[in-house]
């Protein structure tokens, strides 16, 4: 699969439109009033949701709109119910990938070493949750792992998202030079 010139420009400027989306997020955190008043970490944390909310939704489209919706929801209920895994600020500047965005919070082994390039060695260090198969009732369980926690993972062991996206991109390039090597000879007489 070769890449046209506006392929190629469309996907540089979009990654531009990011990388500068994800600047200002950080110049919001530095920017983050502390009140004298309040030295709670939750009323920090919801200042800081507010502020990046606000910032981030100038000149965004309806989509990156609904991914900060739902970010910010998930954030609020973190702070309001008190959760295990209390959100920080980084929970808040984290950028999703299009596939994120309405996925489910859980993802199977499979597709965390496929999607997130994390080998079997990682995930077995990782929280999950045993399920029973659906498919196949006499199967063994399936294990589910925390989304959140696989993507935290894999983009610490490939260097941020720009990482991660090189590395999966890199394999199916890999693997489609494999699939055209094996098939170069087909249809010759």
């Amino acid at each position: 699969m070769v890449l046209t010139v506006e392929q190629r420009e469309l996907m540089e400027k979009n990654r531009k439109k990011a990388l500068e989306i994800r600047r200002k997020k950080k110049d919001a955190e530095s920017k983050v009033p502390l009140d004298n008043n309040s030295h709670d970490q939750n009323s920090v944390n919801q200042l800081f949701v507010k502020k990046i909310v606000s910032e981030s939704m100038e000149g965004q489209s309806k989509c990156c709109m609904k991914q900060n919706d739902r970010k910010r929801s998930e954030v609020r209920s973190q702070l309001d119910e008190g959760d295990e895994r209390k959100a920080t600020m980084e929970d808040t500047c984290e950028v999703l990938e299009d596939f994120e965005i309405d996925a489910p919070l859980t993802v199977s082994k499979k597709e965390a070493m496929q999607v997130y390039c994390l080998p079997k060695g990682t995930l077995a260090i990782c929280a999950h949750t045993e399920k029973e198969n659906p498919h196949y009732k006499s199967w063994s369980a399936m294990k589910l792992y925390d989304r959140t926690e696989v993507r935290k993972r894999a983009r610490e062991r490939f260097g941020g998202l720009d990482g991660l996206v090189d590395e999966r991109n890199k394999r199916q390039n890999r693997a489609l030079s494999r699939a055209l090597d094996d098939t170069k000879d087909l249809f010759k007489m």
